[in-house]
């Protein structure tokens, strides 16, 4: 059980850095990372440090382990939705690009652009026909 101990120590040690140096870019993360490493430590005393009856030692270590199931679960919706949410304003930003860059006689014309043609799995791009040259106030 003494090597739980430094196992226990180590994590102790990693939570100090982690509140020190902060290593994330994003607070949620931050906090994530600190969540996890308590209930890690908490799993660890409970299942080695403490001598308390068996159920109640069982007790701590299993909900300790499900909270850090609730935690990866949060951490994983988190990332999903902010995915999500950050594909949605790109589209958003890149159909408003794609709008102020059409001319209002080109609206009802295909979308289809000249040169973007892939064919093939090796990945290199293969052109229909020649590239549509464009003047420099087409620009």
């Amino acid at each position: 059980a003494e090597y739980m101990g430094g196992a226990m120590w180590v994590l102790v040690a990693a939570f100090v850095h982690l509140a020190l140096v902060r290593p994330y870019r994003r607070l949620f993360y931050n906090g994530l990372a600190g969540f996890m490493l308590m209930t890690s430590i908490i799993v660890l005393w409970a299942g080695t440090a403490i001598n308390w009856r068996k159920s109640a030692r069982d007790g701590i270590v299993t909900t300790a382990l499900i909270v850090q199931v609730a935690g990866i679960v949060a951490g994983n919706v988190y990332d999903v939705r902010r995915m999500l949410l950050q594909e949605a304003e790109d589209l958003a930003d890149s159909a408003a690009v794609f709008q102020q860059t059409q001319a209002p006689e080109d609206m009802g014309a295909s979308t289809a652009v000249d040169m973007h043609s892939f064919k093939g799995s090796t990945g290199l791009a293969v052109f229909d026909e020649k590239p549509h040259m464009h003047s420099s106030g087409d620009l």
